[in-house]
Formats: C-alpha cells, structure tokens, sequence
C-alpha cells in the first residue's frame, strides 16, 4: 500500500467560518519520527486479526510522503486465534493505525479522502476502515477489497445489522479516489456518505455512532473472507493520499454577540489564549473559537460537571485585533501554564514496602516513578494517594518481583477504579442526554508501563487469571538503549503535555549472555500420572516473539470478550471444570447434567457449548526468554514556563487591557499611538523547566555503567535538573565511587533510599494501630508487628558531610509555580499507642479491658484448665500454632491484608494456606530477624485459586525461601512443595524466564483423574522418603463452586493432625466430605449472614454457612477468615460462638459438645495455638466490645 500524505487535517467549524486543525501533518510519512507521532505499526490490538496475514513492522516502508504495504508469503508461523478459532498464518503483511482517535461531537464529523491502488486477486483483502475503540461496533469500512474484483462500504450496526454496497472496482492498476463522509444526525445516529471517483456510491446510517471512539486503520490482511489460498507472490496495497483524512466539526453553534460573561459568578474563569494544553487533552474544544479573541471560558462548578458540564463560553464585544491564522493552526505552541506539580516519596524501604515508590503530581495527571513492590498499593491506601489520573508507570530497576510484584495488583485496582469512573460517566451521560438532549464525552482512559527488557513478558505471564476490559494498556519496553547507537540524540523518549522524561539504562559489569533454562516441566514436575505437558515454543526471531507478548497483554485489558459467549465443541473436548450447555430439540440452551469426562460412565459423543475463554487465556505458552540485568533509571523535566507578564510595562507601551492576552500568547499588538509592541517587550523570560532523576543500582556492579552516562555531561538533558532520587541497593550508598559521583553533582540535592539507611518503620499505621488495640486485650496471640522507628546510626551520613540524605516517606519536592523542598510534609514515626488511645473513649478503653481482665481471670481457672486438658487429649499437635497473616478479601485495605495463613507443626515444619500480595512482608513484620529460621522449615505451600488476592505473594515468598535456604549447607538442597491447579504451576514456570527464583527447586503437585460426581481428585500419597522431606502423609483436593480451577483442600500428617482449607467457595458437599474428621477447619466468611444474596452472587459463604460445613465435617476447630473489606475492623461476631443448645435439638447439641466445637474469627497477626483456640475465645467478648464503637462510627 502506498500513501502520500500531502494534508491530513482536522478542521472545526463555527457557524459560519471554518478554521482548520491539522490532525496529522502532511509529513507523518516523510521520516521515522513523523510516522512515529501520528502512527503506529500493526493494528491497535496486535498483530493478528482474522485473516491468514501476521502485521510485521518490517514490511511497512514510506519515503517523501508515500507509505506502502506489502504481504510476503511465509512458513512456520505460530497461529493466531480469533473468535474462538485457530488461524493458519501464511503471510507478514503491514498495517497502521492513527494514534489519534475519532469521535463524532454534536453537530460535527469527519471526511476521510485518498488515493488507493488495490488488487483484487483472490485471498487478497486489503482495507481502509475505521472500527470501535472500546466496545464493538462501530465499524465503518470505508474501502474494503475482497478479492472478488467488487470494492464494498459497510456499516456495521451489530454483528448481524449492516448496511453494505459492492460495486465492482475499475481497472485495479490505476490509482481511485475514495472519500467518506461521517456526519452527526441527532446527537445518537451518524450519517455515513461513501464516494469513489467523486460519485456517490451509497449513504448509510450508523445507529448510536455519535460520541464513540474509533481507530483509524489501513491494512492489507489476506485469505479469511477473500477466500483461500491466496498468492504465492508479494502483493502490494498503495494509496496516493492527496487531502487524505480532513475532519470537520461544527460544534459548538457560533454564539449570538449579545451574550456576555458575568464576573459576579464565582467560579475560576479562563482566557482560551492562556489555557495550557492539557486542559484541552480530553475536550472537545472549538479552536474556530479563538479567532474571537474577546471570548471567556468558564470552568463548571463541580455540581455542573457532574451532569456534563465541561466548558461554558461567553464572548463581549468584537475587537479589531485578532490572533493570526499561525498562531490559530497551532495554539498551543506558545501556550505556557503555571500549574501547580510537585513529586513525592510514597513510600520507602520497609518490611512490608520494600520498594520506594515516586509519584509526580500534576493538576490534570499522575506519574509513577521507581518501584511497584508488593506492598505498595496498600501504602497508598493509607496515604490516600489515588492513581484514578495516572495514565504512565515508569519502573525503574531490574524487572524482577522484588521490584515489581505489585504491578499486578495496582494495575487491576486502577481498572476497577476507571470502569467505576466510566460507569458514573455514563450514568451522569443519561441524565444529561435526558435533560438537556446532549451527548457526554467519552474518555478512554489509558496506561502507559514503561521499564526495562522483559516488562511485556512480566505482564504477559499473568494472562490466565488476570482479565479486564476497557483499559487499552500498553507495554512500552526498553529493549534498547536509546543513545548507545547516537550519542548526542538529546531528543525525550517520552513527551507529553507535562513531562519530558529521558530513558537511561545501566548495566552490571557481572552481565554476561544467559540461556534459557534447559530443564523441562516435566524433569521436575511430580505429579500423579506422570509429569505435565511443555507446551513452550521454539526460539525465534526476538522481534516476532515480542510482538507476540505485546499481542497478549493487550488482549488481557482491552478486548471485546464476552462472558456470555459460548462456543461449539465436544463434550469429549471440553476443558474441565466448566459449566457445559446443550440445545434442547427447540434450540433453546440449557446446561447439560449428563455424565462427563473423568466420570465412571460412558460420556456420549455429542456436541456441547462452553464458555469461551477471554483471549489472553487461550495463548497455551510465551515465546522463551532470558532473565535481564538491565535497570532502568529515568531523567524527568517539565516543560519551560512563560515568564511573568507586566503589566505596568504593557500600560506604559501604551497596550489595550483586551490586547494583553494577546501578548500573553506571543503575539505583537499594535499600542495606542500606533507602536507594534512585542511580547519581549511585556513578558520576562521564560522560565525553565525544572526536575530531577530517579537512579537504581542495584550492586555496585552498576556504578561504572552509571557514572560513565553520557546524559550526565548533557546540558540540554540536567539543566533544570535539581534533585536526584537514588534507589539503592544493600552495600552501594557509601561506596566511595558513588559518593565521588555525587559529590561532583554537588549542585543537585541527592536522596537516597536504602535498606541500610532507612528505617524499618511502621509504614501502615491503621493495621498497625489495630494491633496495637487487640495486643492490650489479649498479648499472648496478638503480639505487635516488628518495627524500627529509629534509623541506624550506622548508615545514615552526617548532613553536614554526607553527599546526600536519607529518603523519608512524604519528602516532597515542589517545582512549579516555585522551587520548593517541603520538608515539612515528612511523615512522621507513628506513635501507635497515642494513635489508639486517641481513636477510643477513655470509658469505652476501660470497659474493653474489664472484660478482658474477666476473660483472663477465666482462663487461669484450674477447673478450666482441667477440663481443656481433658477434653483435648486426643487432639494431635496441640502445639501446632496458626498465624492469620491476612485476613482480608479482593485487595488489601487499611486494616487487613490478603489471604494468607501460615501453620506451623513442631517437628515436620510450616506451610503455607494461600499467598497473596505483600504476605513476604507480614511474615517480616510477624517474625523479624527470625523469618530466615522460619522460611528454612517451609514444606509447602498451597494456593487454593488463582485470584490475586490469593497468590500474588507466591512468588515473593519462593524467592526468599530460596535465599535463606541456599545460605545453609544444611537446607541447600531442600525442595518446597507447591500444589494447586495446573495453570498456577504453568504461570510458576513460565515466570521462571524472568527471573531465577529458585523455580527449579519446586515440587509442583497438581491434581488428576477427577471424579465427576465427588469432584475430587486422587489425593497426592508421600512416600516415606517424602514424608521425612516434607512431613506430610497426604493432600486432599476437590473442585469447589468459585472460579474457574477453583479447589478446597486437606493436609493430613503421620500423628492424625488434618487441616482443612477452603480457599474461597460457596459450602460445599465435597469439601465437607474430603474434610471429614479435620482437626482444624479454616474456612472463608466473606459476607455477614444477611448479605447472603451477595454471598450466592459472588460464589463466596457467608459466616453461618461456614460454620455448618465445619460441623458437618466435624471439626474440632473452626477459624473464620477472608472478610469482605467492608467489615474494615471486624467482622460482626454471631453469638454461636460458643456451643449452645438448639430448640428441639438436644441430639445435635450434645454431638457438638461431645466434639468440642470452638470458633475463632482472625485478625491480622493473630498467632493461635490449636490447644488455646478455647483461652482464645475466651477474649471475644472484649474484643467485640472494642469494635462496636467503631462500626457504630
């Protein structure tokens, strides 16, 4: 395909008078950079779409203005999958999409005009279409080839309404004009005019068009609907783009000269000559506007914007001077803002923050800077920092888990934050169509990760359990070092409104080539049945394969997935577990309750429907890669600001009082005595941009490439740069090589965080404080979190020596409209015991602990004692002790962190029940200086599903498992257990790519030969050799109804000792069955007992319901966890705590009282032993008392 794009532009029209826009300048195709601005290769999701054509970059060439595909026939290309279906790829084909988006406003609309040369041949489809950005449709075709000789224009309304026209194309070796013409109706519908050759060839209507975002996209796809096989020579797609892509909008009406602004309203006014462009960033802003220079924009009172309100205008009298018709193409050249930004330390090296995160703040964004670790989304939880306008995440460092494994976390809590937004938006759409018959704009929201090598594979190996829709996010990895080719290319990696910021990549001295791991799955998987399947690809070209990687994060937050898509398969084909549908003799769908595969009977062969798989899922295996030792650092500077105006020196010239944002905008006037006055003469200089840098060495491998950074001598690059944040690894903050670095950098201001030098301080005041609350009730199981809120002597310089000074949480840095360090926002260390005793009445603190001195009086009693000691002599491992590590559901919140419980068993070792995020850095705070003792006795781990909240932390914990391990000749050649759903295991292994974790260590048990009508599995048996390795004698495991893959299980010991875990679940038969005879049941309660509906909805049990499966199994020990965050303190304590008799149920109420039921609720932190669960529940009341307070509040 060829395209000269001698005028792409966008016009916006006034009632009478057009001033044109340019979109996409006439040189988008002339150079890479031009192209790089305005475009972008392959299709806006990928490379693959529905035809038999993978887009590759490489066979898309321009040059003076013209652009052309070309589709090249190939062999050995994975293939793609589309609508549920696999795809041959037989061709690399090219394809580009405009950055920009394009959505009708009211009274507005597009031309798009060019030149095409197309062939017809049979399995050729090339195409130049505009199709929907966020669901789908619309999709206008405006030229679509077939390879039947016609040329067709469609409109799709749904998959099944269309408008089309084909006509036959006329001699394909010439050159044909094509233009289409989309206009708005009625605020809901839009007109679509098709035109070759100047003739119209037919009108459509597209059906709720209006305001919807949609790509622009040329392409030459082959085969699929052209028909099959296509050619075995290149085939080549031109267009001649003479006017190519001109937008039109008439929005708004030109105002009646009468109305005018009315300065008693007090909300903030505007000049548009004087807004910075950000402002206008998401607005549909009539720039025809501005050639009635005494126009006034008025921001909207928050009560206005939230019925749409965006912008309201006013224009007075007309003037005789105007702005020119340079300064109109281009407004925002000159304009300047003083907006108000500055960047602050969210967090800083802690037990349970491990990374230091930077946030930069701007009026209209947010910017994230250095490290995304575990840990870090809850901080901002507690620092109330919101990221709802953060469109750009820059990481800085290695890509590795220590330094990104909250990546996952944050990046699904800003989707759901954004699809909230969208929904209130669309909400707040209807009531002002329905009020004031307008449409609403329609955002889309975007993010933008950047990092370092392997970020896309990072992302992409959480394509089976992580899913959203709606937040187009993009990978933008840097592979390469942007100035190792050229030196002196000063150019910014990333620009945008706001920032500058320069990509600099340092490397270790230590680098040197890796392989990839040589071990198949299948060398340590052990497994009943044998070892699984490996389903890795072949190397290939690095290229290829990571636009294969890009391909698939992108499909995993922004395709068009639906859930209540099924299917056609076979019943024998179905992956199980899944809900399985079959039509009825009259077509209608029910689900099919026959007997299934696994099953004792015959499974017959007829056809079934399932759900299909969101698109991320169905990619079986990543192309192989390699871990990196590349660590990113950033340059970042704003852009220069206007200078001030004076407007003493502009009256004294002579200069209109009207005429001075004229001036403001760069500008020259005419004075009252005829004198052409000039900006110069009125404005200061410019102010420069200001910034800073953010550093990450990890070793001190790292310092040579670091001080050898050529930006470092750059002027264009530090001037303006003030302050530089170091991330630094154990040992590097006073090596003298850095230290010399910084004290030649002595004009900037150096903040270093380290692990050395800041302090383990309690970074979660609110758990911490709650703690603090429960530990005055009852020490012995709620001991406090381990802190230090002292910073070591040792480590932290001397300010009047010392290069630099130490990073503290809150340090913010302000650089416009003023230069400031604002200590004084530091955090300071928390006093948790004033913060409790502030948070409660004095009589409600001396209530709680009467009843707490009354619960401890009970549990010295020596009948009591007595009676317990009887009563529980035949419990195994009464020592055995259980630690609630998190305690929460969905995200981490305040007050409790995500699942995760830890039982420890004197003399066979500690395993772990779930893992989600930041359950490293609980266990930290739970055991101090003895977790590495504690990880060294870790036998297993057990995740029950895979939602985030429940495994997010796996790989954390591994990794330091294998750390505190390795350090032991003793534990060297430990193994550790891992068992849970094949998918959890194939996600262990493909991440073990990115980084060596100590995968090859792992004994992944997965679970096979599933009973249909039990719904478990074949327990795991341990050999002798096994137990002596592991202490167990055998795992349990059924399906239970949750998400897909979702399991309950048992862990027996050789003493009897059996734990029952459900993982999340609604109550389950098979679970109770498999449980039979635990000792201890540890089962989710997500949901008081009257919010059962949400229970069911959410396949999730509420507090009873849990209860009841634990008598039914005849637990002796039931532990409630998993609480929905909106119980944010406590969950409300039922009085069936205690075993009491039932009306008319004597029987059952002594079966229970000769079971020695007891039931706990847990609580972060909690450490109880199975022989004190009866002392534990003894504190109950008190801790009831302590809370009632605050759910009252």
């Amino acid at each position: 395909m060829r395209f000269n794009n001698s005028a792409v532009l966008c016009a916006a029209l006034a009632a009478t008078a057009t001033a044109v826009r340019t979109m996409i300048p006439p040189s988008s195709f002339n150079s890479q950079s031009d192209f790089d601005a305005d475009w972008a290769y392959n299709y806006p999701w990928g490379t693959d779409h529905n035809g038999g054509a993978r887009m590759d970059r490489r066979q898309v060439q321009f040059s003076n203005g013209m652009l052309t595909l070309t589709a090249r026939k190939v062999s050995g290309q994975p293939d793609a999958v589309h609508g549920g279906k696999n795809i041959k790829i037989n061709y690399l084909s090219g394809a580009i999409h405009a950055r920009e988006h394009f959505n009708v406003s009211r009274g507005g609309g597009y031309d798009f005009t060019g030149e095409f040369k197309a062939t017809t041949t049979r399995g050729t489809w090339p195409a130049f279409w505009l199709t929907a950005v966020n669901s789908w449709p619309p999709e206008i075709d405006m030229a679509e080839w077939k390879g039947s000789g016609k040329i067709s224009f469609n409109t799709f309304n749904t998959s099944s309404v269309l408008s089309w026209k084909d006509v036959a194309y006329p001699n394909p070796d010439r050159f044909h004009s094509i233009k289409c013409e989309v206009r708005d109706i009625n605020q809901r519908d839009v007109s679509v005019k098709f035109y070759m050759d100047g003739t119209l060839i037919d009108t459509q209507v597209g059906g709720n068009f209006f305001g919807k975002p949609m790509y622009l996209i040329i392409n030459l796809q082959m085969e699929g609907s052209s028909g099959a096989p296509g050619p075995s020579s290149d085939t080549v797609y031109q267009m001649n783009g003479r006017n190519a892509l001109k937008s039109v909008s008439s929005w708004p009406p030109k105002l009646p000269s009468h109305t005018y602004y009315n300065p008693n309203l007090t909300t903030p006014t505007y000049n548009p000559q004087s807004i910075a462009q950000s402002v206008f960033a998401k607005t549909e802003f009539p720039l025809g506007l501005l050639k009635e220079t005494n126009v006034t924009i008025l921001r909207p009172t928050p009560a206005a914007q939230s019925y749409g309100a965006r912008f309201l205008l006013f224009r007075g009298p007309q003037r005789k001077q105007s702005l020119s018709s340079a300064l109109l193409a281009n407004p925002a050249s000159i304009l300047a803002t003083r907006m108000l930004n500055w960047v602050q330390l969210v967090t800083t090296p802690t037990a349970d923050t491990p990374g230091t995160c930077i946030v930069l703040h701007f009026d209209n964004q947010r910017y994230v800077f250095g490290n995304i670790a575990e840990g870090t989304q809850r901080a901002m939880v507690q620092r109330k920092v919101a990221l709802n306008k953060a469109e750009d995440i820059f990481l800085s460092g290695v890509i590795n888990w220590q330094n990104a494994g909250g990546l996952m976390g944050t990046i699904l809590t800003i989707a759901d934050v954004l699809a909230s937004a969208k929904e209130n938006q669309d909400e707040n759409a209807r009531k002002k169509k329905n009020k004031a018959g307008l449409a609403a704009d329609n955002v889309m929201p975007r993010l933008n990760i950047h990092g370092g090598k392997n970020l896309a594979h990072f992302l992409a190996t959480s394509r089976r359990f992580i899913f959203r829709k709606g937040l187009p996010l993009r990978p933008q990895e840097i592979r390469h070092d942007p100035r190792l080719a050229e030196q002196q290319n000063n150019e910014p990696d990333f620009k945008d409104s706001n920032i500058n910021v320069w990509y600099m990549p340092i490397e270790s001295s230590n680098s040197r080539p890796t392989t990839a791991r040589k071990r198949s799955h299948e060398e340590f998987s052990e497994q009943v049945g044998g070892g699984s399947r490996s389903n890795q690809m072949p190397q290939s070209d690095a290229d290829e394969n990571q636009k294969l990687v890009e391909t698939v994060v992108t499909q995993m937050f922004d395709s068009d997935w639906k859930m209540d898509a099924l299917v056609e398969t076979t019943l024998h084909q179905a992956k199980l577990p899944a809900k399985v549908f079959i039509r009825d003799e009259k077509g209608h769908i029910q689900v099919y309750s026959g007997p299934m595969p696994g099953g004792n009977e015959p499974v017959p062969d007829i056809p079934v429907l399932v759900r299909q798989p969101w698109p991320g899922a169905m990619v079986q295996a990543l192309p192989r890669t390699t871990p990196s030792t590349q660590s990113m650092c950033y340059i970042v500077k704003g852009h220069d600001r206007r200078g001030r105006f004076n407007p003493k020196e502009a009256e004294k010239r002579g200069v209109a009082k009207t005429d001075y944002k004229i001036l403001t905008m760069g500008q020259n006037v005419t004075g009252k005595d005829g004198t052409v006055v000039t900006p110069q003469m009125v404005l200061e200089p410019n102010v420069p941009g200001k910034g800073f840098a953010v550093v990450e060495v990890p070793d001190t491998s790292y310092i040579e490439s670091l001080v050898k950074r050529t930006e470092w001598s750059t002027e264009e690059m530090m001037k303006g740069i003030h302050v530089i944040f170091w991330l630094l690894g154990p040992g590097v903050a006073n090596d003298p090589r850095l230290q010399d670095f910084m004290m030649k950098m002595s004009s900037m201001r150096h903040i270093v965080t380290s692990s050395d030098n800041c302090s383990n301080r309690i970074s979660l005041e609110s758990a911490a404080t709650q703690a603090y609350k429960l530990h005055c009730i009852d020490p012995e199981r709620f001991p406090l979190p381990i802190f230090d809120n002292e910073r070591s002597l040792l480590n932290t310089p001397v300010p009047s020596t010392s290069a630099y000074e130490v990073g503290q949480t809150g340090k913010t840095v302000q650089f416009a409209p003023q230069f400031l360090h604002q200590d004084d926002k530091v955090i300071p260390f928390p006093d948790i015991k004033n913060l409790a005793m502030s948070d409660t009445s004095k009589e409600l603190r001396e209530e709680v602990q009467q009843l707490a001195e009354r619960a401890r009086t009970k549990i010295s009693n020596p009948e009591l004692l007595e009676k317990i000691e009887k009563v529980e002599s035949d419990i195994p491992n009464r020592d055995a002790e259980v630690i609630t590590l998190g305690t929460g559901s969905a995200l981490p919140s305040k007050y409790r962190n995500v699942s995760a419980t830890l039982v420890r068993v004197p003399g066979y070792g500690n395993y772990l029940f779930d893992c989600g995020e930041n359950t490293l850095g609980q266990l930290r705070r739970v055991f101090g200086n003895e977790l590495p003792e504690v990880l060294r006795d870790l036998k297993a781990i057990w995740i029950s599903h895979l939602h985030a909240d429940h495994h997010l932390g796996t790989t954390g914990v591994i990794k330091a498992w294998h750390d505190a391990t390795s350090k032991s000749e003793e534990t060297a050649k430990s193994k550790l257990v891992v068992a849970s759903h094949v998918h959890m295991l194939d996600w262990l292994r493909e991440y073990a790519d990115v980084e060596d974790y100590g995968h090859e260590r792992l004994v992944p048990v997965e679970f096979r030969n599933w009973d249909s009508v039990t719904k478990a599995g074949r327990p795991r048996i341990f050999t002798a050799k096994e137990t002596e390795a592991f202490g167990l004698a055998r795992i349990d495991a059924c399906f239970v109804n949750h998400c897909y893959g979702a399991l309950a299980t048992v862990f027996t010991w050789p003493s009897g000792l059996k734990v029952a875990y459900s993982g999340d679940c609604r109550p389950s038969d098979a679970f109770a069955r498999i449980g039979r005879g635990a000792t201890l049941l540890i089962h989710e309660s997500t949901f008081d007992d009257e919010l059962r509906g949400d229970a069911v909805a959410k396949k999730h049990s509420t507090m009873s319901e849990a209860i009841d499966v634990g008598r039914r199994m005849g637990a002796r020990r039931i532990l409630l966890t998993h609480f929905s965050q909106r119980y944010q303190k406590i969950p409300i304590l039922e009085e069936h705590f205690e075993v009491r008799a039932e009306e008319g149920d004597k029987a059952r109420t002594e079966e229970k009282a000769k079971l020695d039921e007891v039931i706990l609720v847990a609580f972060d932190y909690m450490r109880v032993r199975l022989g004190h669960f009866r002392k534990a529940q003894a504190f109950l009341p008190a801790i009831q008392k302590l809370f009632e307070d605050v759910e009252t509040q």
